[in-house]
């Protein structure tokens, strides 16, 4: 029977953990705002509730589990410091490093999308509690009525879905909608007739029968603007961020299900068509000389005019076969270029891994469902995290075996640094059985593969051989092996700085300059050498700025707090104090700090300890001020920090600032409570309260309090009524008082030595 209830209690418990499902969310780095993207159930519910420095995102799907542990493999923790759910269905809670906008929307119905943005430089409003934000299955949210009644600004085109009898008959404003779209506040006075006219208008919008116009929206370069007008909505180019302006009726939800004609998202018509990125159908079986001499023979038709048809099916020939040097070269002899040519010189670009310098039509393609989504990865790295792999695994399986071979590794690269190894595995083993001998990128491509998986040593050979090797990839992977030596704190070899340093010189007029200045300073401080590495690093802000500094100094001042002697890290740590120049992460500044409190330099570690933070300290960092503060003598200071702070170290701390105020017995009140030690004895005999000292025990400040009880005993001891009687016991009591002075003036002289 024990073993049928054990049995059952197992497959329970695996039944619930069955039940949960997985999402793993995902993140990216944008020089004005970080994403992070999870796949949720289709029509599922949520909402983001904003704090003043944390973020609660939920999701009304009680199995759903959210698996966090690659989000910091792409992003610092700058915007975002830490995320946690408390379980399966709990709410996902964002702590925040900043007063950041956290802001979210759907997309594809089955990726939310989160978004926390910087806040604006020059807000024109106070900052309020904001509201929390909702969204349905279709992609709309909503706010607080009150909130936007009390902003009068613009109004614009809302995303209305239906009423709540409990809800202000007014609309909120959608994350997903661009800045001229974007409706920021309604008044609460429109009426009931007004709020379904505006229903109709967000309806017709989005099912494109009427265009939103808005009269504040910034110029902006536009290719289809600027090269003339295409004629599918297929081929229309993203000039614009995704509009997500949803309004559905039940008509429409059927109408959608009949025909499939009613499109979810704005996001799906603005996505390029297939036959303008497919590269696999740019052929037609023959060699590569056969029909590049037919079609270089029909660029000129009669009277020597060209051809753009034929100019731009020869760049469409090149790029099949990997020349994007010669199809751009084919295509600007069209002159003026047309929207597809624009797709066609953009990829060239990447079929060079060159950089796009003009407008990209691959903007925003990252997440359609066709070759567009893996041109745009390759295009943009750190948005991979929002492609749809099966898409990418799709789109990269029709390329041509010579393609497959020559861009693999690069994507698998991209890949495995968003933070998605499975999928750059894939990949790398299609690129191994498109029959291509392996070659230094897939070498170093299965190097980056293995450090992503967390697999190091593999990782560190691989790299090694890279470096060794000599050839295109070895400076980057130099990079990589010296990155992987500083995360993992490990040794280094010798010949690595110099090499480093060969490198920094070889390639200082390309864009791998100064990802290798930053290398060959962290391999300096690796191998201990601080003073050149520091010498680096102020090199590296002379040629490239501040910001390169900051993200020089940074690995070089953890080690510096790490592993530098003792004089080496006090000459760099008072130096970088008294420059106050970077702003450091908390991690460092509480590393140095707690070194620097060790050393006896209180006042410096306050420096650090005292930075400008974006929210409440720690209790490791208000413990270390403590500390500080007691050292320099602020003992009121110190008993403000320990506000709220339990535990035996605050304990301690309290009673030693309490014990530097003259409160005494006090002290010695809270370290018999908290930790029963000698220290609290002392204390009590100090401030002359003997009956609160345990005796019982064998310690010195026991044994002294014993002898002050029986002096103070035989001091109110009665004389004797016979005068040689009490003469007698006189004489006997004065030589046993001497003998218990002796003894008690013998134990305070040993304490204050020992003290």
């Amino acid at each position: 029977m024990i073993r049928f209830v054990l049995f059952a209690f197992v497959l329970g418990l695996a039944a619930s953990h069955a039940e949960a499902r997985t999402s793993v969310v995902r993140s990216g780095e944008h020089r004005t705002f970080t994403r992070l993207t999870v796949q949720v159930p289709q029509n599922a519910r949520w909402s983001i509730f904003n704090h003043q420095s944390v973020s609660e995102i939920s999701v009304d799907q009680p199995e759903i589990l959210f698996d966090t542990s690659q989000v910091f493999n792409r992003i610092p923790k700058k915007r975002l410091i830490d995320l946690e759910q408390s379980g399966p269905g709990g709410a996902l809670l964002l702590t925040l490093g900043c007063e950041c906008d956290v802001t979210g929307f759907k997309l594809d119905d089955t990726m939310l999308v989160i978004d926390i943005k910087d806040p604006e430089e020059n807000p024109t409003t106070e900052a309020t509690e904001p509201a929390p934000i909702q969204g349905g299955p279709f992609g709309f949210s909503q706010s607080n009525p009150h909130e936007t009644a009390a902003r009068r600004e613009d109004f614009r085109l809302p995303a209305p879905v239906g009423f709540n009898r409990n809800m202000q008959p007014q609309l909120p404003p959608d994350p997903a909608v661009p800045d001229g779209l974007a409706e920021r506040s309604t008044d609460v006075a429109i009426n009931i007739s007004e709020q379904r006219l505006l229903e109709q208008i967000a309806r017709a919008s989005q099912q494109g029968l009427i265009t939103p116009v808005s009269p504040n929206r910034p110029a902006k370069a536009d290719p289809v603007t600027a090269t003339g007008q295409i004629g599918t909505a297929e081929q229309t180019f993203p000039a614009a961020p995704n509009v997500n302006i949803v309004a559905a009726t039940s008509i429409d939800r059927d109408m959608k299900n009949a025909a499939g004609l009613f499109p979810a998202t704005a996001a799906k018509q603005q996505c390029l068509s297939a036959d303008m990125v497919s590269i696999s159908e740019w052929s037609d079986g023959r060699t590569f000389s056969e029909q590049i001499g037919e079609l270089r023979a029909e660029v000129f038709e009669e009277f020597d005019r060209l051809d753009k048809a034929a100019l731009r099916n020869l760049a469409k020939t090149y790029l099949h076969f990997g020349f994007g040097a010669e199809a751009t070269d084919a295509l600007q002899m069209t002159g003026n270029p047309e929207p597809e040519d624009m797709v066609l010189l953009a990829l060239a670009k990447i079929v060079d891994d060159d950089p796009i310098e003009t407008v990209n039509p691959l903007d925003g393609q990252e997440s359609c469902t066709n070759e567009a989504a893996l041109w745009a990865v390759l295009s943009h790295p750190e948005l991979a995290s929002a492609a749809d792999p099966d898409t990418i695994q799709q789109a990269f399986a029709r390329l041509p075996l010579h393609l497959r071979a020559y861009l693999g590794p690069r994507l698998s690269q991209v890949f495995s640094r968003s933070g998605d190894p499975n999928l750059a595995a894939a990949i790398l083993r299609a690129t191994d059985r498109s029959g291509e001998t392996a070659g230094p990128a897939q070498d170093f491509a299965h190097a980056v593969l293995q450090n992503s998986r967390g697999n190091v040593e593999d990782a560190r050979r691989k790299m090694t051989d890279a470096v060794d090797q000599n050839t295109e990839f070895s400076p980057e992977a130099l990079i990589e092996l010296i990155e992987t030596h500083w995360v993992e704190r490990l040794p280094i070899a010798p010949d690595l700085p110099d090499l480093a340093a060969a490198y920094a010189v070889e390639l200082r007029m390309s864009e791998m300059a100064l990802a290798m200045h930053r290398a060959h300073a962290i391999s300096l401080a690796l191998s201990g050498a601080f003073d050149a590495a520091f010498a680096q690093v102020s090199e590296i802000a002379e040629l490239y700025g501040g910001p390169a500094k900051e993200q020089a100094s940074i690995p070089v001042l953890f080690l510096l707090a790490e592993n530098a002697d003792n004089v080496t890290f006090l000459k760099h740590a008072m130096n970088s104090a008294s420059a106050n120049e970077t702003a450091l992460p908390v991690e460092l500044e509480d590393a140095t700090a707690s070194r620097l409190l060790e050393l006896g330099f209180p006042e410096t570690a306050m420096t650090y300890l005292s930075a400008k933070e974006t929210g409440p300290a720690s209790s490791g960092r208000r413990l270390m001020r403590t500390e500080a503060a007691i050292a320099l003598g602020l003992p009121h200071r110190a008993l403000i920090e320990l506000l709220g702070v339990t535990g035996p170290e605050a304990e301690r701390l309290r009673a030693d600032a309490m014990w530097q105020n003259g409160d005494v017995k006090r002290a010695s009140e809270i370290l018999q409570d908290s930790l029963g030690d000698e220290a609290a004895r002392r204390g009590f005999w100090l401030s002359d309260s003997l009956d609160q000292v345990d005796t019982g025990t064998d310690s010195k400040y026991a044994t002294l309090t014993e002898i002050s009880l029986r002096l103070q005993e035989e001091a109110a001891a009665p004389e004797a009524s016979a005068p040689l009687a009490s003469a007698r016991a006189l004489l006997s009591g004065s030589e046993r008082t001497r003998e218990e002075i002796d003894s008690l003036l013998g134990l305070a002289r040993d304490s204050s030595a020992a003290n």
